[in-house]
């Protein structure tokens, strides 16, 4: 204990103050942003900080050498490329798709998206109009699979038919959401926790489950009230009220980006 209580005491002592005061910095900084992505299920997020955060280090430390940082990043130095390229190829392949060697086709892709937005939308009037409730949710970069499998898996096709059949006041699967995964439903009957800290007496159980996935991941859920047939969008932790069905296709299309 004496000897870890000397080395504390030397490493302040016997360094700048700007030297672990930055050291300080960089750890609160990324302790921060590690737990916050932790919470959010952000993997991409997570390699980000990581390549950048590292690239700085590299960057201060060949400017003002930091005494602890310094050893470390003396130790990886030869290997910091290959370390970033082998963290960032996951995304890379991910960006081109299954095949990695085939590009896709961004016209053909934003043309399906921009349809599953209009069918969505539509289905989503004819659900409001009829006061019928609903929760529909987009997978975005938080992978929601573990949701998906104590759900009611499907891999079906979105159509206006499903999501009535599927959000009938009589299915079982009336009160839960179902989540749209790579364009297509993965599940049905799915459940959410809900919100932490929502003071607002008038959100339903339904605006509270999406706000609550909303808090924990990078999703996109459409809620339907049964109350009042009002459209909001829960996502990036905020609730988005009294959509139409204009705003709603448009605010879609921006937050899973299918604009130009």
């Amino acid at each position: 204990m004496n000897n870890i209580s000397q080395i504390i005491q030397d490493y302040f002592t016997q360094n700048p103050w700007y030297s672990w005061g930055l050291e300080l910095i960089f750890s609160g900084i990324f302790l921060s942003l590690f737990f916050l992505a932790i919470r959010r299920n952000q993997r991409a997020f997570l390699r980000f900080i990581f390549v950048v955060l590292g690239s700085l280090l590299f960057l201060v430390n060949s400017i003002t050498p930091l005494p602890l940082f310094g050893w470390v990043l003396l130790q990886i130095e030869a290997m910091w490329i290959l370390l970033v390229v082998v963290v960032l190829s996951y995304d890379v392949i991910r960006y081109l798709g299954d095949n990695p060697w085939e590009t896709t086709n961004r016209a053909e892709d934003l043309n399906r998206d921009a349809q599953l937005i209009k069918t969505i939308t539509n289905a989503v009037e004819i659900l409001r109009n009829k006061k019928t409730g609903a929760l529909i949710t987009f997978e975005r970069e938080s992978s929601l699979e573990d949701i998906i499998a104590d759900s009611i898996v499907l891999d079906s096709e979105v159509t206006i038919e499903l999501l009535q059949a599927i959000f009938n006041t009589k299915a079982p699967t009336h009160d839960g959401a179902i989540i749209i995964k790579n364009g297509r439903i993965a599940c049905a009957g799915a459940f959410y926790n809900f919100a932490d800290g929502v003071v607002d007496k008038t959100l339903g159980s339904r605006h509270r489950a999406a706000l609550g996935l909303a808090q924990v991941r990078d999703s996109v859920t459409i809620v339907v009230s049964e109350e009042t047939g009002q459209v909001s969008l829960a996502y990036d932790g905020i609730l988005d009220r009294n959509l139409n069905k204009d705003s709603l296709g448009i605010t879609l299309s921006n937050l899973l980006g299918t604009t130009q």
